[in-house]
């Protein structure tokens, strides 16, 4: 099978809530990581205002900034709504990306946003 035929309004409704999903939990892995910032950045100034600041490398090498890839969805959303047909042919990546939610960057959100997020 080389290609599979949608409706396009099912389509839209799975990657608006595939999207939902997607800014759910960049905003509280965001959240999570400002605060693990704030609490990094307090220690160390509590360690340099006490005289001990011991730390070479950056207090926040291990904290990396969650990413956002909203732009992935509204690409995806914008190129449907100006679909003129009913049903829509979707390659075997377009159909893991839109429809299983499984994007070219799901492993490095997923690998850079699970510390943050609870369980």
């Amino acid at each position: 099978m080389k290609t599979t035929k949608v409706n396009k309004d099912n389509l839209l409704l799975t990657l608006h809530e595939n999207r939902k999903k997607h800014s759910k939990d960049y905003r509280e892995a965001r959240t999570v990581w400002e605060a693990k910032v704030k609490d990094r950045i307090a220690f160390v100034l509590k360690e340099v205002n006490g005289g001990i600041f011991k730390h070479a490398k950056s207090p926040l090498q291990h904290l990396p900034e969650p990413e956002n890839f909203l732009d992935s969805y509204d690409t995806a959303i914008e190129r449907l709504n100006w679909e003129e047909d009913a049903t829509v042919e979707l390659d075997e990546t377009e159909f893991q990306q839109y429809v299983q939610n499984n994007w070219s960057w799901n492993h490095r959100f997923v690998a850079n946003t699970s510390s943050y997020l609870a369980s």
